[in-house]
């Protein structure tokens, strides 16, 4: 006949931090006895409520998971103490499961983990974290629908990613292959995290599959489509002003975010008497070397060095109507400016190497996959070369 034993789990208010955390503690009662020990989780007061961690915080699955994951081995170490004929106080159960008999790490415990390492990296940038925490989001709500929140490492398989790929191609708003790899991918950094902490010795899901969507057509301009952009008057000065960021991108290759952060005095620098804008990439950190082509220098002349500014939705919306009045039936983002600018150069002669450096690619590999497409004017100019007819 097994001893009753409760289990409390509650916020030790009088450790709260300096940032206004306290951390979670459990307590063990046993013939009127406590044992208390940290369960290494720490939250606001305002995220506790009703011996758990409230629904809107957004770590509550994982955390609360923890909660019930420690409570049924604390009834399990209880169980095998009473079964075996030995020994029970709130102590010595206390001192079992803090000696490491406890059941090891959750998978989405060291996905937290890896998610804290991601967000204290000043490396990182903000919208990369911040896809990192969407990721991390999506995987939780489809092991919560699997009835897996408390799934380990080891646990996690190929077969179990599939059902994550199924999971988010069958819903109404499905993803897209690509997006869904990306989380696949996720994982698999969880579990390389693990392995380098020991808890699994290798990959389970390293021969995963990847599904691939249709390789997209790249949408970019011709020199001939932005002559249109470049030589026409717009009559709304909103139209105009996105037109000529719209020509500012594809003439130096930045991507929105970096074209908002552009400033004339902080990234244009005189390197052997050619004016170069020199500027570290939002999105990888990485520092694109682009020269000051003429006409990107004319529009900062006319701007007097200070671009406008303005939101991506709204810029996306008024570069459509300028596509529209010059005639261009293309979809026109903010993102094909960087792509003409890639093209045009890479048709204009300069090498894989050079274009990869403007553009503030991590490596050459990727310019070659998104870039190096060879179109026909890239041919013709080589057929002249060489001379063939």
């Amino acid at each position: 006949m097994t001893t009753r034993m409760n289990v409390l789990f509650f916020l030790s208010k009088k450790r709260i931090n300096n940032k206004g955390f306290a951390p979670i503690y459990c307590r063990i009662t046993m013939f009127g006895q406590r044992a208390e020990f940290s369960i290494g989780v720490s939250v606001s007061p305002g995220d506790w409520k009703n011996n758990e961690v409230i629904k809107e915080h957004p770590q509550s699955a994982i955390y609360n998971a923890k909660l019930s994951s420690i409570k049924t081995k604390l009834l399990s170490i209880q169980l095998s103490l009473s079964l075996s004929d030995q020994p029970a106080s709130a102590e010595i159960i206390k001192n079992k499961i803090c000696t490491k008999e406890i059941a090891p790490k959750s998978f989405l415990e060291l996905m937290d983990e890896l998610i804290q390492q991601i967000e204290n990296n000043p490396k990182r940038a903000a919208r990369t974290k911040k896809n990192y925490k969407t990721a991390q989001k999506n995987i939780v709500i489809f092991l919560k629908k699997q009835k897996r929140l408390h799934i380990t490492c080891s646990e996690i398989s190929t077969d179990l990613c599939k059902k994550f790929e199924d999971h988010y191609r069958n819903r109404k708003n499905k993803f897209s292959f690509n997006y869904i790899n990306k989380h696949i991918h996720f994982i698999g950094q969880t579990i390389k995290f693990a392995i380098r902490k020991n808890v699994i010795p290798y990959n389970i899901v390293s021969s995963y599959q990847f599904t691939k969507d249709e390789e997209k057509v790249i949408v970019s301009l011709t020199v001939a489509e932005l002559t249109l952009i470049e030589k026409h008057k717009f009559v709304s000065s909103k139209l105009q002003c996105v037109a000529d960021l719209y020509l500012f991108q594809c003439y130096t290759g930045l991507a929105y975010c970096d074209l908002m952060n552009f400033d004339y005095q902080t990234h244009t620098h005189l390197i052997n008497n050619r004016l170069w804008i020199v500027e570290n990439r939002a999105k990888t950190n990485v520092e694109a070397m682009i020269p000051l082509f003429e006409k990107a220098k004319k529009l900062l002349v006319k701007y007097k060095r200070k671009l406008p500014v303005i939101s991506n939705q709204k810029y996306n919306e008024y570069i459509k109507e300028v596509a529209e009045i010059v005639g261009i039936e293309k979809n026109l983002t903010t993102h094909t400016a960087r792509k003409t600018f890639g093209m045009i150069k890479l048709n204009e002669g300069f090498s894989i190497e050079s274009v990869s450096r403007m553009m503030g690619h991590n490596s050459t590999t990727i310019t070659q996959k998104t870039y190096a497409r060879v179109t026909h004017v890239r041919i013709d100019k080589e057929l002249l070369l060489l001379n063939i007819k």
